[in-house]
């Protein structure tokens, strides 16, 4: 459950506000198939350079990107409607891109 950043219970968990990201699946099955990502390296950099070879580079950057960090970093939190847009766009990025995670490998 995410908590707002203006109750008392924030504080303890502050670190894990939305570390539950379903941008973390897709991170994760991108990392697997061979695109690497750099220590320190920002998220849309990390895309960016592997643009050339990433479908879908349009939806990841101006779509879940976004979705993700307004979940992971809303300091009021956001309503259970940005989980649920992430998890479909995910979905979807994975379903029609699935063969650059498997041509990657």
């Amino acid at each position: 459950e995410r908590v707002p950043i203006n109750d008392k219970k924030a504080d303890s968990n502050s670190e894990s506000l939305g570390s539950d990201s379903t941008f973390y699946r897709l991170e994760r099955k991108l990392v697997e198939a061979g695109f690497t990502r750099a220590t320190g390296e920002t998220l849309y950099d990390w895309l960016a350079r592997h643009e050339r070879d990433l479908g879908g580079f349009t939806q990841l950057t101006q779509v879940i990107l976004p979705l993700h960090y307004r979940y992971r970093f809303d300091p009021v939190g956001s309503d259970a409607g940005v989980s649920t847009q992430l998890a479909q766009a995910v979905d979807d990025w994975i379903k029609n891109h699935g063969d650059t995670l498997r041509k990657a490998q």
